[in-house]
Formats: structure tokens, C-alpha cells, sequence
């Protein structure tokens, strides 16, 4: 079936290609692509980037774990070099930019505090982001996308931390605090304890911090920020609901309703996550017995909100149940992981039709 292309030279014409596509069932829909288990008994894709490369982690039957880099051309696989004394190897990624550099976390030594923050190069070199406090493990969480090298995360003592592209920390917060992700322009969100010792949702940027609030439950968590610094995350509300997803625009925040947290978002406001609304447990990490379901958040100007992935898959789909989705890139291509029909944790990436959700009404 071809392709219907609506122009704009009449607004008669353009809603008559829109009925037709809509009668014709041309809607959003996303293909899966299943990335397998790379040689593992799960695995989960965390980061996606504008060249549709993908990060995420494979996971072993002995407890190890590896570190995966995928494209169309080839999947690229590390891990530590080192073993604890249980002989495991370890590595997370958990972040990505645009030149295809990574962030994560991964082993270094067999000692108590094993763990730090790295950043892989496109060549393929490995940066230690050494903890800036002596006895503490580090964790990386977000890149800046557009390439310099500037990674932020956290330590065991809750410090939000900044490592400069040559791999200098700064202390960003001590209180309670954790980095999730930066913009090209220097922005860095995550979470800190507030002045009335809530968790809020938090920003900064050079020597500014800024408590962004929360929809007014006990915490809020900033889990990411696009190009136009519109942020997303998740929120207790005052009614006790947990997880409210939030949005801030220009600092403040919106209620997008019970049972929803946003994980990502495009530079055109599209976002992704997970919903917890069919249990009560939902896990930032790969778990087949969570209750999360992948959703979606979609700017239409008639139909805009929020959905759950698996209802807009097409016959790809079938037998899959999306778990977890973890980034989205500016074509709205998704990386996640979803129950396979094999009944194993697979990564994905979910590529949209281009088509939209709806039309004119």
C-alpha cells in the first residue's frame, strides 16, 4: 500500500488526505526491534542518540554483567578488567551523546569501594571519573549529548557530582543529592534535599542551584532535561500518589497524572518511561516481576498525553510486553527492554512509522 503525502496548498485538501489516512489506519505505530541476549540471559537498553546507537547492559547467569554499544552496523561489547572475590565482572551504561561516547559505572579494583564512574570514547578509550572523596563509589548517570565529555552521577554518600571532560570532579550538592542528566548547554537536573527536608527535584547550572519543587507530596526527582530545558521526572503528589509523572517548563512543574514516571524526553517535548498503575512495585532495573509498563508521553495538538507503548505497537509486537522505556532520540526512535516471547528480558528499540497518533478532528 502507498503512502498517502497530505500538502498544504488548501486546508479542504489537507483534511481530506487526513481522513484518508485515518480511514486507511495510517496512525503512530512502532515496529520492535529485538537486539537479543548477546550472548546473556537478559538485557536492557538504557541510551539512545540522534544516530539511533544505542548503550545498555547485558547481564550474565554467573551474576556478571557487561557493557553494550549497538548500531545497524555492529554491537560492540566491554566490561571490567578486574574481578571481587567472587571472580564477577561488572559494568553498567547509562548514558550516551551524540558522537557515541558512553557513561556508566564499572569495577576497577577488588577492594571495598570497587565501583566508579567512567566514559568510554567513540575509540573505544576508558576515562576513570575517580570519586573526588576518598572510601566511596561512583556512579555515572548522564553525558552532555553534545560531545564534550562532561559526565555527572553520584556518590555512596548521596553527593551530586560533575566530572569535566578530563575527568576533574566538582561537587555539585551534598545534601542527599544525585545528578541525573546535562544539556548541551551545561544545564544538570537530578534531586537534593530541600530546606524543608523534602527530596525535590532539583537544577544546576554554573553557580546556580534551584530547588524546582514538587506537585507538594514528600519528593520529586528530575530524571532528564532537553535541548529547550524542559524537564521530566517523577513526583509523590499531595495526595500521597506515587509516581505523578512531572514536566517543568521555565522552572515549573505540571502534574501529569497517578502512576507514570518519565525517564527521557525529545528536544520536541516527546517523552518516555514507565507506569506502575497495574502494581505497586515498579524497578529502576531490569526485573521481569516489576509491575512497570513502558508509556509514552506525545505532543499532539488533538490527541496529545500520555499512552502505554504496547498498545501502539504494530504486528512486530506481538508477544511482546514492553517494560521499561529508557530513552528516546529526536526522530521519537525508543530504547528499552520488554519481555520477549520467549519470556526473557530483551533490549529493544522501537521505531515509529512516522505517521500521528491522530488527526484533525
Amino acid at each position: 500500500m502507498k503512502r498517502l503525502h497530505c500538502g498544504s496548498v488548501m486546508l479542504f485538501a489537507t483534511l481530506l488526505c487526513s481522513n484518508a489516512l485515518a480511514q486507511l489506519g495510517q496512525t503512530l505505530k512502532f515496529s520492535v526491534v529485538d537486539l537479543g541476549l548477546m550472548g546473556g540471559v537478559q538485557t536492557a537498553a538504557n541510551a539512545i542518540n540522534n544516530n539511533s546507537v544505542v548503550a545498555g547492559d547485558i547481564s550474565y547467569s554467573d551474576g556478571s554483567s557487561a557493557c553494550f554499544l549497538w548500531s545497524t552496523q555492529a554491537t560492540i561489547t566491554w566490561t571490567s578488567s578486574v574481578q571481587d572475590p567472587k571472580q564477577l565482572k561488572y559494568c553498567n551504561a547509562r548514558a550516551l551523546d551524540q558522537s557515541g561516547s558512553v557513561a556508566g559505572t564499572i569495577k576497577v579494583n577488588s577492594s571495598a569501594y570497587p565501583l566508579h564512574a567512567y566514559r568510554r570514547t567513540r575509540s573505544g578509550a576508558m576515562i576513570d571519573l575517580v570519586p573526588p572523596v576518598a572510601s566511596q563509589n561512583s556512579y555515572a548517570d548522564g553525558i552532555d549529548p553534545s560531545g564534550s565529555g562532561i559526565v555527572v552521577g553520584t556518590l555512596d554518600t548521596a553527593y551530586a557530582i560533575e566530572w569535566s571532560s578530563t575527568g576533574s570532579p566538582k561537587i555539585l550538592s551534598k545534601r542527599y543529592a544525585r545528578a541525573s542528566a546535562i544539556n548541551a548547554s551545561g544545564q544538570v537536573v537530578g534531586s537534593a534535599l530541600s530546606l524543608n527536608n523534602t527530596i525535590d527535584a532539583w537544577e544546576w547550572a554554573g553557580s546556580t542551584s534551584t530547588d524546582l519543587g514538587g506537585l507538594g507530596g514528600y519528593y520529586s526527582v528530575a530524571y532528564a532535561i532537553n535541548a529547550t530545558g524542559v524537564i521530566v521526572g517523577e513526583a509523590e503528589s499531595g495526595s500521597g500518589c506515587i509516581p505523578h509523572y512531572a514536566v517543568w517548563v521555565n522552572g515549573l512543574p505540571s502534574d501529569g497524572g497517578c502512576g507514570n514516571g518519565l525517564l527521557a524526553i525529545s528536544s520536541d517535548g516527546w517523552a518516555v518511561g514507565f507506569n506502575v498503575t497495574a502494581g505497586p512495585d515498579c524497578y529502576p532495573w531490569v526485573n521481569t516481576n516489576d509491575a512497570c509498563t513502558g508509556v509514552i508521553l506525545v505532543q499532539n495538538k488533538w490527541c496529545g498525553g500520555i499512552y502505554d507503548l504496547g498498545s501502539l505497537l504494530d504486528s512486530s509486537g506481538v508477544g511482546w510486553t514492553i517494560k521499561h522505556a529508557n530513552g528516546i532520540n529526536d526522530s521519537h526512535v525508543i530504547a528499552g527492554y520488554g519481555i520477549a516471547p520467549d519470556g526473557k528480558l530483551h533490549a529493544i528499540v522501537l521505531v515509529p512509522n512516522g505517521y500521528p497518533l491522530c488527526y484533525q478532528r
